[in-house]
């Protein structure tokens, strides 16, 4: 009974994420870096929103793309978790310096993310996970000098 519950509860989550859309744009204080972080599958585990460690990162990023990951615990939160099935992350565009689109893939669910590099502005759009404003914030942290 339960599991039963479970199952309704991280279904129930998944829908009301799965409508929400978030949009948001930051400056960067180091443009390069950022992208660095964005082209090296080895770094996501430090900004991308869910992603505590990517499993095939030997391969370099293009659109179509997929990689094997393991998830971050995300505290108070449903949503998608490990025990939904594998996880990978899903390059839907690759557009070297300026454009990054994925989607996190885990079983049926997923969440969609893009970053759009403009000159030293970052913006973002999510839908289904994390806000946008945490994509922004993480890039930027992490690229900080």
């Amino acid at each position: 009974m339960f599991a039963l519950l479970q199952l309704l509860a991280n279904w129930l989550a998944r829908l009301g994420l799965g409508r929400r859309d978030t949009t948001a744009s930051g400056q960067l204080s180091d443009a390069a870096q950022a992208w660095e972080l964005c082209a090296e599958p080895l770094l996501w585990s430090l900004w991308m929103p869910g992603v505590r460690d990517v499993l095939d990162a030997r391969r370099p990023p293009r659109s179509g793309a997929r990689y094997p990951v393991a998830l971050r615990n995300r505290g108070g939160r449903l949503g998608l978790a490990s025990g939904d099935g594998p996880a990978h992350i899903q390059i839907e565009q690759w557009e070297p310096p300026v454009h990054f689109a994925w989607r996190l893939l885990v079983g049926k669910a997923f969440e969609e993310y893009d970053v759009r590099l403009l000159g030293d502005r970052l913006e973002a759009t999510a839908r289904g996970g994390e806000s946008a404003l945490v994509v922004i914030s993480e890039l930027e942290r992490q690229s900080r000098p």
